[in-house]
């Protein structure tokens, strides 16, 4: 049949429905799930939280459905295109998303290959951060309340920027989430800094000091090991029972205003 000009089959075998179609609006297919969860049901209101916007191509989605537990989603693929999403809880907004997605039940897989990509983290950073490319192979499991994100082959670039990461982060509901990276730098403008401080967790001295003192300079070859809960951060306990935040690298043509007033390079 045709749905907004696009094709779409919708096939039901018992207590399952196979929805196996072509592209459709991204706010158009969250009216649709919504419509199979109850009106206080958690996952009805996570689609409204995320508030999703774009387009996804050919999509293949399963659905159950049990006496005790409605309908539940059971397998997803789709491939995504200029997708939007907003905030919700621990999780950031995005805008300008592509890649492709297969769930299958509490995991899945994600493949990011987008440009012109905007992310919000205002639980961690002041302001939306915007990059020219960004890719990445991403999984992730739930157990109980418990989410597990891992990733791998992360690369991201703009103007100021390019780095490479690996890494996971675990999310449990009522704690800090436990960050475990190693990141890698060929390049980033020092007089950009302030677009990527973790404002919410650096003391405000300290964020004060490093957007007043780093003038002009590039970082160059730099390496970054982050292991450990984030709201604890910065560490001053024994690295192995509190956390792991480490910089090695190397400066080029960097101007520092270490007192006001003052130019030291």
């Amino acid at each position: 049949g045709n749905w907004q000009g696009r094709e779409l089959r919708v096939n039901s075998a018992g207590e399952l429905l196979r929805i196996d179609g072509g592209d459709i609006d991204l706010q158009v297919a969250a009216v649709m799930a919504g419509l199979f969860f109850d009106e206080g049901d958690k996952k009805r209101q996570i689609i409204g939280g995320l508030a999703p916007v774009g387009t996804i191509n050919e999509f293949k989605v399963d659905l159950i459905r049990s006496a005790e537990m409605g309908w539940a989603l059971d397998g997803i693929a789709a491939g995504f295109d200029g997708v939007g999403l907003g905030a919700y809880q621990q999780l950031p907004a995005i805008a300008g998303f592509s890649g492709r997605l297969v769930v299958v039940k509490d995991q899945g897989w994600l493949s990011i290959d987008a440009t012109d990509l905007n992310v919000a983290a205002l639980e961690l950073f002041p302001a939306a951060m915007g990059f020219d490319r960004v890719s990445a192979q991403i999984d992730w499991r739930r157990i109980g309340t418990g989410l597990t994100v891992n990733w791998q082959e992360l690369a991201i670039k703009n103007s100021h920027l390019s780095l490479t990461s690996r890494g996971n982060v675990t999310l449990s509901e009522g704690h800090s989430p436990v960050l475990r990276t190693v990141v890698g730098v060929d390049q980033f403008d020092l007089a950009q800094l302030g677009r990527y401080l973790p404002t919410k967790v650096i003391p405000a001295g300290v964020v004060r000091w490093l957007n007043g003192a780093l003038v002009s300079g590039r970082l160059v070859n730099t390496g970054m090991i982050w292991n450990g809960r984030i709201a604890e951060y910065p560490y001053t306990q024994d690295p192995d029972v509190e956390g792991l935040f480490v910089v090695n690298g190397e400066v080029e043509d960097a101007l520092l205003n270490y007192v006001p007033g003052r130019h030291q390079r």
